[in-house]
């Protein structure tokens, strides 16, 4: 699951307000400052939403009913860190305490065991969500989903080589790298094994997952060396990770779950993964998927056209404008309408 709040943070900041020009989507006028405050009030223990959440876990919802959304899942809370450490980083010097307390939360949830499994062979890192309360959730899910170390591992290196640059490699060893190495050890061990995607309805090779591993490899690996570490499994793993990644390709577009469901493969999955692995230094890259990617843009208009004739709000709508999308064209869950934040993705 994805949340509208957690979309919202993945897309706004972190690509409209620095990635796309002013004259596009006229994104200089979206009110990230607003977006910011939602997301802090999301988060425990202060957010104004989430009376009763631990401190620095990211609620993925104040919903406790219809659907109940209370809860706070892996993926939800690493995307929307990455974003506040990258603000963070940016200037805005009030995020550290908040970012502090993230890193306290997934230290003690790491070795919280689970229905998926506990921390003696890594198997419980892939549990997808726990009670706000840093308990484990036992009742039935789509367990395991295999991108939420890699998300979270990623989103605190972006932190942790900040502190490296401010000379601060002590507490980076001490509080970061051991969490760190965990999820990057798991990432290698159990990447080609199957397990349910970001909208945890299929089970599957993901890829979202796949891509959000194979970017945890390589910065990992980078990482382990600035701290005089070793990430033996990085090194290892990392290319032939980036090797499965084209299996997903099938020359005009991205088949997002390598699974047969019926469904045509295109989905906002394969989008989201492009956004989130944008790298300024990684130019057009097809083999990484990069936005501006002769293959991005291909699957970007696939994927907006499969919905020009599923939604009445696209009636008339001429090829090249904008119009509404959602998750991908099958989608039924709760009527299978837009989503509001998926209509960033929807400009040809």
């Amino acid at each position: 699951m994805l949340t509208l709040n957690v979309l919202t943070a993945l897309l706004v900041p972190g690509v409209l307000s620095s990635a796309l020009p002013a004259r596009d989507l006229h994104a200089r006028d979206l009110d990230t400052a607003g977006a910011l405050k939602g997301i802090l009030n999301n988060i425990g223990a202060d957010g104004s939403a989430v009376s009763g959440a631990s401190a620095g876990i990211v609620v993925a919802s104040p919903s406790k009913s219809d659907p109940d959304y209370f809860y706070t899942w892996t993926r939800d809370a690493a995307l929307t860190f990455k974003v506040l450490i990258d603000e963070f980083i940016a200037g805005d010097t009030s995020l550290e305490s908040t970012i502090q307390d993230y890193i306290s939360a997934q230290a003690e949830l790491q070795a919280v065991s689970n229905p998926s499994g506990d921390l003696s062979d890594g198997s419980g890192l892939a549990e997808p969500k726990y009670n706000v309360d840093l308990t484990a959730f036992t009742d039935a899910w789509g367990r395991p989903q295999r991108d939420g170390p890699a998300l979270r591992a990623t989103a605190l290196i972006t932190y942790g080589n900040h502190l490296i640059s401010k000379k601060k490699e002590s507490v980076v060893k001490s509080n970061i790298w051991p969490i760190v190495q965990n999820d990057l050890s798991y990432v290698a061990q159990y990447w080609n094994k199957t397990g349910f995607d970001l909208w945890e309805e299929v089970q599957g090779s993901s890829f979202f997952t796949i891509a959000a591993q194979h970017r945890a490899l390589v910065e990992g690996s980078a990482f382990a060396k600035a701290l005089g570490e070793t990430c033996a499994g990085c090194d290892s793993q990392a290319p032939q990770v980036l090797c499965f990644l084209q299996s997903f390709w099938n020359g005009k577009a991205v088949v997002s779950n390598l699974v047969d469901n019926g469904r045509t493969g295109l989905d906002a999955n394969s989008v989201l993964a492009s956004i989130g692995n944008f790298d300024p230094k990684g130019t057009c890259d097809d083999i990484t998927f990069q936005p501006c990617s002769a293959r991005a843009l291909s699957n970007h208009k696939l994927y907006v056209d499969s919905f020009r004739s599923v939604y009445d709000v696209n009636s008339g709508k001429k090829a090249g404008t904008a119009v509404a999308v959602g998750r991908y064209a099958e989608d039924t869950y709760q009527g299978g309408n837009p989503w509001y934040a998926n209509l960033f993705l929807s400009f040809d």
